[in-house]
């Protein structure tokens, strides 16, 4: 009987030290800004973009990616090897944005960098 109170003092205090613990994760932004800093262009036009990480945590940021919103407004292609620089190409009429992600690492999960205005004309 004894042993067995022992065991259950035993998980909860393990118990609460894994919920003590896990407020500790890492919780750093990424800032950054995309140039140019507004996109006007017509359908069938393309323009470059580039991605610009600020601070010290340019080095521990991967995995960027770009997304078109809403969709329609046309494609956009990272291009190799960073993905820091981008053609987006011009679909329909319509205005939206464009926005970069990227991971930081030791994050699991991707957040919003920089976004811009984009107006196809």
């Amino acid at each position: 009987m004894r042993a067995r109170g022992l065991l259950t003092r035993h998980a909860i205090l393990l118990s609460f030290a894994a919920l003590s613990l896990g407020g500790t994760c890492d919780r750093t932004r990424i800032e950054g800004s995309i140039r140019p800093s507004e996109v006007r262009v017509e359908p069938g036009e393309s323009t470059t973009l580039e991605l610009t990480v600020v601070g010290g945590v340019s080095a521990r940021t991967h995995r960027e990616f770009w997304v078109v919103d809403p969709e329609s407004l046309g494609t956009i292609t990272a291009s190799a090897p960073s993905a820091r620089h981008a053609t987006f190409e011009a679909k329909s009429r319509g205005r939206g944005t464009i926005t970069a992600f990227a991971y930081y690492r030791p994050q699991t999960s991707p957040q919003p960098v920089a976004r811009v205005s984009v107006t196809v004309e």
